[in-house]
């Protein structure tokens, strides 16, 4: 039996801004329909930036070079997608609670898409939204205009960054878009590309000191600003973990902040012996305040001074 039907030639996309693009599954993309490499232009990136890309899928072990510009997406064993990861990590990050939003193109009958279910005997269960199927232990969302695509419990995602466990979560993505588009037998690209936005996201580091002091103690961290929380502790599976979750900020505020503060933390003991404290810090941070005023006032001194000399 046909499919529902195939994409509507020269699909239009909102006003730029509205969906996301996502660099790398661009990349998974061209290389798996061409097994090239899209240019630094195509992507409208540097060609140092692109290349970051690419040494971070390597290292993912998500794509490989088998010839002079030839490249290959590595195929998913079995059991990869529910979790993927690195054995040799022993603090690892694990990205998980991940939930995607996926434009559809303009896919005629797609309204009459749970008739189509029916008759290809397709489990599904209805809600508000449409209706919702499971495939690989994702569940998914079928709305009018859009996928709704969630990680379920146990779909975790070990990497040595929350970046590569991004990357390694987009990977099982894109297999679920190459069989979702196999089971109704239609393109979900738009213009030759997947169109979806990440909107949740948690990243944990896994077996943090501070986090585990925390629970011991039977206390609660959650930190916010005025873009919500961004910082809390999770002690879910007992892996007693520090967690990024801010749906925009979750890669870099694990990347470039939590990580890189406690390594200087470490480092500064390995290089001096002293243990730096929380509220040892407050204090100097306190004293340095103290100091700060009292430069203040004696600049104003001298300033007041110099005043009536000139006069």
């Amino acid at each position: 039996m046909e499919g529902i039907s195939k994409m509507e030639e020269n699909n239009k996309i909102g006003k730029e801004g509205d969906t996301v693009k996502d660099v790398t599954l661009t990349i998974l993309t061209q290389i798996e329909t061409t097994q090239r490499l899209p240019t630094p232009r195509e992507l409208g990136l540097s060609k140092r930036q692109l290349l970051r890309y690419i040494k971070k899928l390597k290292e993912g072990r998500l794509i490989k070079k088998i010839a002079y510009g030839v490249w290959e997406i590595i195929p998913l064993k079995e059991g990869d997608i529910k979790t993927h990861i690195t054995p040799h990590l022993h603090n690892p990050i694990r990205g998980h609670g991940f939930k995607v939003t996926l434009t559809l193109p303009k896919i005629t009958r797609w309204i009459k898409r749970e008739t189509y279910l029916i008759k290809q005997a397709i489990p599904y269960r209805t809600i508000p939204q449409g209706q919702s199927i499971t495939l690989q232990d994702f569940k998914i969302w079928l709305c009018d205009k859009s996928l709704v695509i969630h990680t379920t419990k146990g779909q975790d995602f070990y990497m040595d960054t929350a970046e590569s466990s991004q990357q390694a979560f987009i990977q099982s993505l894109y297999n679920i878009f190459t069989k979702l588009e196999s089971l109704f037998k239609i393109s979900l690209r738009i213009n030759k590309a997947y169109v979806f936005r990440i909107f949740r996201q948690h990243y944990g580091k896994v077996n943090d000191p501070l986090a585990i002091d925390i629970t011991n103690k039977g206390q609660k961290l959650e930190v916010r600003n005025h873009n919500g929380t961004w910082l809390l502790v999770d002690k879910s599976l007992n892996l007693n973990e520090l967690e990024s979750v801010h749906q925009d900020t979750a890669v870099p505020d694990m990347d470039k902040v939590i990580v890189p503060f406690f390594n200087d933390l470490k480092s500064h003991y390995e290089k001096t012996g002293e243990t730096l404290l929380f509220t040892d810090m407050m204090k100097s941070q306190a004293l340095e305040i103290k100091q700060m005023a009292y430069v203040q006032k004696s600049l104003m001194d001298i300033t007041r001074i110099l005043e009536k000399i000139i006069k």
